[in-house]
């Protein structure tokens, strides 16, 4: 019979595969809205890991993988297509960097618990409390920036979608002077390039 332990730990991980592999194609409705979506799933999982429910603490554990997954899909694109050429490389490292100190904070953190302790302890609970009480801190935060700050999609999707207008106003914060001009001239040769790419 599987324990509970287990079971916790293959929810999470099966949501990340589940969400890495199925997320690439709601890219089109938007990187920022799928981004968004996605930070809203995380405060959602991590919430229900709070509630004393080992039904609903599994529940969030799936939300939570699910949303760790997808966002292994949405916010690549979005620097890949957001960054300048000169920086697009060292950004896209930072990524994996970033991924990989999201892990070991955990990891890092349950150093400081009893390993020997059952789900039940008040060890247990502070953990639980400390793990996932971060990210619906960070996840508010999050959207309230991608809510207020960053509202702007990236420059390929806008481009694609004809919205001139935000397109200029968004490489505008990104460059500067006449570096915008050959931003959009860039954008529309690359546009041609896929179009051809795809006739063909």
């Amino acid at each position: 019979m599987v324990s509970r332990q287990s079971l916790i730990q293959a929810l999470s991980t099966g949501g990340s595969a589940v969400g890495a592999i199925s997320a690439g194609p709601f890219a089109k409705y938007g990187r920022l809205n799928c981004i968004v979506a996605t930070t809203v799933l995380v405060i959602l999982g991590a919430s229900l890991t709070l509630v004393p429910n080992f039904v609903a603490f599994c529940v969030g554990r799936l939300l939570y993988g699910l949303a760790a997954g997808c966002y292994v899909v949405f916010c690549p694109k979005y620097i890949e297509e957001t960054s300048p050429v000169e920086v697009k490389g060292p950004l896209g490292a930072l990524t994996q960097v970033c991924i990989c100190f999201g892990i070991l904070f955990p990891f890092t953190i349950g150093m400081l618990y009893d390993e020997s302790a059952n789900l039940d302890s008040d060890d247990i609970d502070q953990f639980i409390l400390v793990i996932f009480g971060i990210p619906i801190i960070l996840g508010v935060l999050q959207l309230l920036l991608l809510l207020s700050v960053f509202r702007y999609d990236t420059p390929v999707l806008l481009h694609q979608k004809g919205d001139t207008a935000r397109l200029t106003i968004l490489l505008s914060k990104i460059y500067q002077g006449t570096e915008v001009t050959n931003r959009l001239k860039i954008l529309e040769e690359e546009n041609k390039t896929s179009e051809v790419e795809d006739q063909s």
